[in-house]
């Protein structure tokens, strides 16, 4: 259906009475904060906060990997071969938790974004049809995000693996394009000043499962070690306890989102941004057609993962009894 001016501006009006959740007042107060020193060039945006997160973040994964776990491995001291491993295995558990804290900011502040402040999902609304504060509160998460990408990509993908431990390979280059890529988008839509929605949603869904993944990598890397080094849980508690637990959900949480759900969305996003005359409006065809491209790429190179989940899931509901055995092959367990 047509919509008059008039009613895009009542609904303006209308957004502009919604009250500002108090976690987005908080993030949005930590946003403001910073003073507003770096743009992108040729526009007004800010990147500062792009900036001080790739920092945050930084100082956030030396706390952890300096400070938490060598006090979690504290009664136990490390010599010869083990300590060598014991610092490749800190640095790799001190990442995967930066990715947590990472990823559990984003889903709070996107949960309330698009489920808790009464805006319609419109992958390709223009950032002005939305109140002031909701604005804001999406230029810094979308900032944020950059940040981690650029942390992630470029010191833990690049800087460390090359130039630290030497061993820079081919998935390192894809984990760096896709990180790359990422940062693309999430800028070209603000610079865009449409589009932002459809990040937000793929960034919730795509970041919902990270802490139980990277709990399960972590808990991985502490198995490892053997059971001769003892934490605050001890190695039987993690390999019969908490390990199978965090795997299956994990594993069953991919399944949902990203065999299921995920799909649907990049569905709804292509025909809004390519089928819609409002879609291409207000994104231009070579805009849309290069955050597509990228869109279903990361899913179609997310296909290993999936598989690799749905066969999770089934063996524990083969264990659980719940499915026949014989309806599993045994390369899938």
């Amino acid at each position: 259906m047509k919509r008059d001016s008039s009613s895009s501006i009542s609904e303006q009006s209308a957004n502009s009475e919604i009250p500002c959740p108090n976690v987005l007042k908080l993030w949005n107060s930590l946003y403001e904060s910073f003073p507003k020193l770096f743009h992108i060039p040729s526009t007004n945006l800010d990147m500062t906060f792009t900036i001080m997160s790739f920092f945050v973040l930084l100082q956030v994964k030396f706390f952890i990997k300096n400070v938490l776990l060598p006090s979690y491995f504290e009664d136990h001291e490390f010599e010869g071969p083990e300590e060598i491993s014991y610092y490749r295995d800190v640095e790799s558990i001190s990442v995967y938790l930066t990715s947590i804290v990472h990823s559990s900011t984003l889903c709070v502040v996107l949960f309330f974004l698009l489920f808790r402040s009464n805006q319609k999902f419109h992958p390709s609304a223009n950032m002005s049809s939305h109140p002031e504060w909701w604005q804001t509160s999406t230029h810094a998460i979308l900032q944020f995000c950059i940040g981690y990408m650029l942390y992630d990509g470029l010191y833990n993908s690049f800087y460390r693996k090359k130039y630290v431990e030497n061993n820079f390979t081919v998935d390192d280059i894809c984990f760096l394009g896709h990180h790359l890529a990422t940062s693309y988008y999430m800028s070209s839509v603000r610079m865009n000043g449409a589009g932002h929605m459809s990040a937000m949603i793929i960034m919730f869904f795509g970041e919902v499962t990270n802490p139980a993944q990277n709990t399960r990598s972590s808990l991985k890397v502490l198995l490892t070690l053997g059971p001769t080094v003892q934490g605050y849980f001890s190695f039987e508690t993690i390999q019969n306890v908490l390990f199978p637990l965090v795997d299956f959900v994990y594993a069953l949480m991919y399944s949902l989102v990203r065999v299921i759900l995920n799909p649907y969305l990049n569905i709804l996003i292509t025909y809004d941004f390519l089928f819609t005359k409002g879609g291409r409006g207000r994104m231009s065809l070579p805009l849309s057609l290069s955050l597509l491209f990228m869109l279903w790429g990361v899913t179609i190179g997310t296909v290993p993962w999936m598989i690799e989940a749905v066969q999770i899931v089934l063996g524990y509901f083969s264990n659980f009894g719940l499915i026949s055995r014989n309806s599993i092959s045994t390369n899938e367990l």
